[in-house]
């Protein structure tokens, strides 16, 4: 979780779209959650991750048969929002964790996810994919799925419908915010000599 995903979540949530309880998945790694900021909003918040990263409320793999995963919560069955930050890069089966995901919503709930797409390659539990503006778009087009347009953005650079090319695909990537920032991100990446040391934007 970093900063323009903390801004992002606490942003939908001051517009209204991030109902109480909320199940956040992929939320026992480090400590990292949402748990906080949002019972401090007065929302009900309920945490689950995989075996290896407990404790949360409820441990379950989200690559598993959803009745297996109703099995894990009990009495607990639907949530008004899942939100799973920077998880389905981590998983085999995106497809599948998300159409999962779905399944724990009640009636009008809101699925809240950020996944990132230019980011490096990192091994901690397994770096699977990096999904593209067009995979959410057919995903939801598929599944009959309300994207939002006013949150559906590239973080920290505003809606992905502005970086449309002529043709109609997606611009990518879109440009840095700044040259400081670009310049500043890549001194302290080869300082460290990390795996985004070659990347020229942040």
């Amino acid at each position: 979780m970093i900063a323009e995903d903390i801004a992002y979540v606490m942003r939908v949530q001051r517009d209204g779209e991030l109902r109480s309880p909320c199940l956040e998945v992929g939320a026992g790694t480090a400590g990292l959650n949402f748990r906080d900021r949002l019972e401090e909003k007065g929302i009900a918040y309920f945490s689950a991750d995989a075996p290896a990263h407990a404790p949360t409320d409820f441990v379950f793999d989200l690559e598993a048969p959803l009745e297996q995963i109703r099995q894990c919560l009990g009495d607990r069955q639907e949530f008004g929002t899942v939100l799973a930050t920077n998880v389905l890069e981590h998983l085999f089966d995106p497809v599948r964790a998300l159409d999962n995901l779905l399944g724990l919503l009640g009636p009008r709930g809101t699925l809240v996810l950020t996944s990132p797409l230019v980011w490096p390659l990192h091994g901690f539990p397994r770096d699977h994919y990096r999904l593209h503006p067009d995979f959410y778009v057919e995903y939801c087009r598929r599944r009959g799925v309300c994207l939002s347009p006013d949150h559906f953005e590239y973080l920290g650079y505003g809606p992905v419908e502005r970086f449309r090319d002529p043709q109609g695909g997606y611009i990518f990537p879109p440009p840095t915010l700044s040259r400081y920032r670009s310049l500043k991100s890549r001194l302290v990446h080869k300082l460290f000599d990390t795996p985004a040391r070659n990347l020229f934007f942040p």
